[in-house]
């Protein structure tokens, strides 16, 4: 697909929110920085549509597979770009609910005795990457599984952790690759804030 990304690209359950939010604004006038937010969005997505990197990754440290001295670690990769382009949505885009959002180091690999320690403090398995603690439209705020593309998806306890999630009225979304976490969240955050 080329060309802008419309609302009706959006995922169903995000559609008529965006409209609402995008496309008609509830005040009387726009100002001129809605509108030019809007465009930003609005750009950033079809950009990220053509598959376009929109944001270059920090420092010149990349991933490494077997034979580069290194293991490769994918998921990293796409968190740190996430939260970096989270770092410049604050102001870039007047996104100012994005400074709420962290990150949950439940995952990757870590030496044994470190893994004990995070495990005897609490740390549990299956438990989403990503939390942004923002009530938007009936949720109590967001969770998300951040995979690399080509990943596999969630895992039974993930599964788990996200159906109990949803329960306690989260919006839990499992995203392949920065980009998809990224366009989730703009469209999380641009939904009506009453609950």
């Amino acid at each position: 697909m080329t060309g802008a990304m419309s609302v009706d690209d959006l995922p169903p359950h995000m559609r008529e929110r965006a409209r609402e939010q995008l496309l008609i604004p509830k005040t009387p006038a726009v100002g001129k920085s809605d509108v030019s937010n809007m465009r930003e969005i609005e750009r950033i997505m079809a950009r990220a549509e053509q598959g376009i990197n929109t944001e270059p990754l920090r420092g010149d440290v990349k991933p490494r597979g077997r034979n580069g001295g290194r293991r490769a670690q994918p998921e990293h990769e796409h968190q740190r770009q996430l939260f970096s382009w989270a770092d410049d949505a604050i102001t870039r885009l007047a996104l100012p609910d994005v400074e709420w959002l962290y990150a949950i180091p439940n995952g990757g690999h870590r030496h044994k005795a470190t893994a004990g320690k995070m495990k005897a403090e609490g740390v549990r398995a299956g438990y989403p990457d990503i939390g942004l603690d923002v009530a938007r439209s009936g949720f109590n705020g967001f969770r998300g599984e951040l995979k690399a593309p080509g990943a596999p998806g969630a895992n039974e306890n993930q599964r788990r952790w996200h159906a109990w999630l949803k329960r306690q009225g989260y919006c839990v979304v499992v995203c392949h690759g920065w980009e998809a976490m990224r366009d989730e969240i703009i469209g999380y955050l641009t939904m009506d804030k009453e609950r």
